[in-house]
């Protein structure tokens, strides 16, 4: 298991995305099913950034296990809680120009992942991601 955490900032991303490519790379994860992991790693970062901490700063902390052939991935923060779990999916059928801002990261994240479970514990938001990665 390897574990990071850096201010929740534009740069975390990038810091974030390479660790866990490097540990994915350690278990022969396929680039295509890393991609999908980077994407959600963007959203994910994304929004703790722009959300979490309101105009305050704060932290991220990221750690990422490989066991069995399926990937753990672990956000957590201490910003306003919030459960992405129970967020309604947007309508897809919607024509772009009529859709309200926000919600589809999240979206693609609970399509993306094979696993998604949300906790709050000692003040802190705790997201816990899992994608198989092995081939097939």
């Amino acid at each position: 298991m390897r574990e990071i955490t850096v201010s929740a900032s534009g740069e975390s991303i990038d810091v974030i995305t390479e660790l866990a490519n490097e540990e994915l790379a350690e278990h022969s994860c396929p680039f295509v099913i890393q991609a999908k992991i980077d994407i959600v790693i963007d959203e994910i970062c994304s929004n703790i950034n722009n959300y979490a901490y309101d105009d305050k700063s704060g932290e991220i902390t990221f750690s990422i296990d490989v066991a069995d052939s399926t990937a753990t991935l672990v956000f957590s923060d201490s910003g306003r809680q919030f459960d992405p779990t129970v967020t309604d999916d947007p309508d897809v059928t919607i024509p772009v120009s009529k859709k309200k801002i926000g919600g589809l990261g999240i979206f693609m994240t609970k399509k993306i992942m094979d696993s998604v479970e949300y906790a709050y514990e000692n003040g802190r938001n705790i997201l816990t991601l899992k994608k198989c990665i092995a081939e097939g």
